[in-house]
């Protein structure tokens, strides 16, 4: 095994630990072994960003010729200190509301979630010059067994985008005058796993009937129905649909430009949509707010538009309802009672308002997107046509279609059908 060389560590078993020679001790170092509070020893790499902080810190004390027992990071370029700026920029405020690439977000929290388990490792408090591909992508494997995949590549997109607003800002080190590569912008990241999820008419049909039927501690839910057929007939990302207003020139048209992408969009509105909205329209009118906003999707317990977080919640409250099902306790408690007169050797009937459907609990508000592209394709748009109304490029419409093709026998069916017509048409007989 080649033996591995950090400066100022030794290695014992295995186990590393910083050794100051004379000259550092008599600077005020002192010996330590590297490990975490929780006993835990420093990996690798955790060892390799401690020994080269504390190299520094070794080369600039010598600088200063004065002797300190705790020597510091250099102060203001700590990889902290970057983030620090970072998060504070135009461009961090941009990213956190169009999202990483690779990355469905639109939440600064999210971002600094991210950032969490970054800030419990030793490179956090290193120089950022100390962040080189390799450190980055043991730190991508360690979080994979710590956190997952999901957060890995979060923390990492995270610090690659970091990285890259400092390097136009002098934080990464320069070599023969140039400044270095972002150290983690070509680290063959694994891809999240594809999510195949389309949503079927039984199961949109069932989010919005528990939206209107959900009465849980005096909630008014109508408001997530509205959401959802917006969601579907648009194809539009969740922070968009909570942000549609019928246009000025047409109130059965919706314009907007995208948070994420920028893309403009107008979409005509299906006649259910219609529907929908007016009767969303006559339920706030009744409720009699102070302010009147003209959003198709308003949280109706305040009279104002949704914050995300707790449009999610009342989506998890309707989706739990709807996978459950509602009885219709009045109905039910007849139909038992003429049963138990009958004396029927049976099983007592439940009257349902819905249904339960169990298969609604892994369904989320993204998958109306999907379902969107895929329920237009079935209804024989191109792609093109598709892109003029969800706003993806044709390269996405193209991937999405791609994972769906072949779980959707009717787009299939529908090719085929296009193909006999025009054959017919034509006079073709081959």
């Amino acid at each position: 095994m080649a033996k591995i060389e950090l400066p100022y560590v030794a290695w014992r078993d295995g186990r590393p630990r910083f050794v100051p020679g004379v000259r550092e001790r008599a600077m005020g170092f002192k010996g330590q072994d590297l490990k975490h509070d929780t006993g835990q020893w420093f990996s690798l790499d955790e060892a390799h960003a401690w020994a080269i902080a504390r190299r520094d810190a070794i080369t600039e004390q010598r600088k200063t010729g004065r002797k300190l027992k705790t020597p510091p990071v250099p102060q203001g370029r700590a990889v902290q200190d970057l983030w620090d700026a970072y998060s504070r920029s135009h461009e961090f405020l941009g990213n956190a509301a169009k999202g990483i690439a690779g990355l469905s977000t639109s939440s600064q929290s999210t971002y600094r979630k991210w950032t969490a388990p970054l800030r419990k490792e030793p490179l956090w408090l290193a120089p950022v010059a100390a962040l080189d591909p390799v450190v980055l992508k043991n730190l991508h494997d360690r979080l994979i067994e710590q956190r997952g995949l999901s957060m890995a590549n979060g923390a990492l997109k995270v610090l690659q985008a970091m990285l890259s607003w400092g390097r136009l800002r002098g934080w990464l080190p320069k070599v023969q005058g140039h400044t270095i590569a972002n150290p983690a912008a070509k680290l063959d990241l694994p891809p999240l796993p594809v999510r195949l999820r389309i949503g079927t008419d039984v199961e949109i049909s069932s989010l919005v009937i528990a939206s209107d039927h959900a009465r849980p501690s005096r909630v008014l839910l109508s408001a997530i129905g509205d959401a959802v057929l917006t969601g579907l007939f648009s194809g539009q990302r969740k922070s968009d649909v909570l942000e549609f207003v019928p246009g000025e020139a047409s109130p059965d048209r919706v314009e907007l430009v995208q948070n994420k992408t920028g893309a403009r969009i107008s979409i005509p509105m299906a006649p259910r949509l219609v529907q929908r909205i007016a009767q969303g329209r006559e339920r706030r009118a009744q409720a009699n707010y102070p302010v009147l906003f003209g959003n198709i999707v308003v949280n109706e317990e305040t009279g104002r538009p949704y914050h995300e977080r707790t449009f999610r919640e009342h989506f998890q409250i309707v989706r739990a309802i709807a996978v459950a099902g509602i009885v219709d306790e009045e109905a039910t408690r007849i139909a038992r009672e003429q049963h138990a007169s009958e004396q029927r050797n049976t099983e007592p009937p439940t009257v349902w308002i819905l249904q339960p459907c169990p298969s609604l609990a892994d369904f989320t508000f993204p998958d109306l997107r999907d379902t969107a592209v895929t329920w237009y394709a079935r209804a024989g748009s191109t792609v093109p046509e598709i892109a003029s109304i969800s706003g993806h490029t044709l390269k996405s419409i193209y991937t999405i279609l791609k994972h769906y093709l072949a779980l959707d026998a009717h787009l299939a069916d529908n090719a085929v059908r296009k193909l006999v017509d025009w054959m017919e048409r034509e006079g073709l007989t081959v």
